[in-house]
């Protein structure tokens, strides 16, 4: 079972917005991008517009383009 699987088969318990982006911003640290690109992207309604939101697409693809770049 891969790590993505997990994610999304166990539930995980976000108090605030802040845990939202610092979660997400991890996964982003730690190679997680498809995993990372779900929760944005699901959570996306609720935070329209926000700025962390934003930056964490915009850490995304500029972490696609490093990559890319290897």
């Amino acid at each position: 079972m891969a790590f993505e699987d997990i994610m999304f088969s166990t539930k995980v318990a976000i108090e605030s917005k802040e845990d939202f982006f610092d979660f997400v911003s991890k996964l982003i640290d730690n190679g997680f991008n498809t995993t990372a690109y779900s929760y944005l992207d699901g959570f996306n309604e609720y935070f329209t517009y926000d700025k962390e939101i934003e930056e964490l697409y915009k850490k995304l693809e500029e972490k696609k383009i490093a990559n890319n770049h290897k």
